[in-house]
């Protein structure tokens, strides 16, 4: 069975999808971890999803691709928009951004980077929770001088920067 590509458009309710292996079948899946897991289930194992980040309606759609095992990209909004817009596709519905979606996906999947969780990405520096309680990730120290790669200011015969 050929890979199948499917674009989803989140809102708060519902997830629209569409298929690009096949035209003009589109579902309306609620935007619940049920009914997500119930379509997910249905899928071939070497499916390959798309999601715009859509604020945070498009983060159980994440979570649960994850957890099936499936390949799930998510595409920045903008990039999408320019890529209908290179189709020529003007109207603006959930069916033709699910459509476009897909067909992005489906084109441009080899110039993709896969999502992967936070949770399972390698942390490069180590996480802060701030006072609000959100989790940040603090900046590289700073070296004192560019021309002593950080030596101390007395050896250095540049004046730190």
């Amino acid at each position: 069975m050929p890979v199948e590509h499917f674009g989803c458009d989140a809102d708060k309710a519902f997830l629209t999808v569409a298929c690009h292996e096949r035209p003009g079948h589109i579902q309306r899946i609620g935007n619940d971890v049920g009914p997500i897991d119930e379509w997910l289930g249905g899928l071939a194992p070497d499916s390959v999803l798309a999601v715009e980040a859509t604020g945070t309606c498009h983060q159980v759609l994440l979570e649960r691709a994850f957890r099936h095992s499936l390949t799930i990209y998510l595409l920045n909004p903008r990039d999408v928009r320019h890529y209908a817009e290179s189709l020529r596709r003007r109207a603006k519905t959930d069916r033709v951004d699910a459509q476009v979606i897909a067909r992005y996906v489906a084109r441009e999947k080899d110039n993709l980077r896969p999502y992967v969780p936070p949770s399972a990405a390698p942390a490069t520096w180590p996480a802060k929770r701030t006072t609000c309680g959100l989790t940040c990730r603090p900046r590289p120290p700073r070296r004192a001088c560019r021309s002593c790669s950080g030596a101390a200011p007395r050896s250095c015969k540049i004046s730190p920067v």
